[in-house]
């Protein structure tokens, strides 16, 4: 008896384009979703950094009278990215890498307890600025101002959109 030699297995081409239809719609639910995380969490780390010389500053200003200089406080900045600097004269601490930067105001200015977020877009709804947004609504903090500028951070080169509020971190 001879066997049927027209028996194929494999898929034909209409189900491996609904497969990859499919993987197209998860793949286009999921990317800015991921986005959004990564923001966040970018975001998160120069906050938590900020947050951290602030209070190491506050202690180094009741035992001197002065903020001091990053290096004389107590604090690891172990990422190269980050940059963080403490304006002594202005009274504004200021953390920042490519996509963020933190602006938090100290008690020796006169706009103490003000927050800038500063994010590397030109799109007030992207998820670096949504991130930015957040990080007032996180805290019960109240947004006064946002606008998309051209005047940033010295490593935001491109067009960025801040936020400006009044908040304690």
């Amino acid at each position: 008896m001879e066997k049927n030699k027209n028996n194929k297995s494999g898929f034909t081409l209409l189900e491996l384009l609904v497969v990859v239809l499919i993987i197209g719609i998860l793949a286009a639910i999921a990317l800015p979703q991921y986005k959004k995380a990564v923001a966040k969490a970018e975001l998160a780390q120069i906050i938590s950094l900020t947050s951290t010389i602030k209070e190491s500053a506050e202690r180094y200003y009741l035992l001197k009278s002065t903020y001091g200089k990053i290096k004389d406080l107590d604090v690891l900045i172990n990422d190269p990215n980050i940059i963080c600097n403490i304006s002594t004269s202005d009274g504004y601490i200021e953390c920042a890498n490519k996509n963020f930067n933190i602006l938090y105001y100290l008690r020796n200015s006169n706009a103490y307890g003000w927050s800038v977020c500063y994010a590397s877009t030109d799109n007030k709804n992207s998820a670096r600025a949504n991130a930015c947004k957040d990080f007032f609504k996180g805290r019960s903090g109240t947004i006064r101002s946002d606008n998309i500028s051209s005047n940033c951070n010295p490593l935001i080169t491109s067009k960025c959109y801040w936020v400006a509020g009044y908040i304690y971190f």
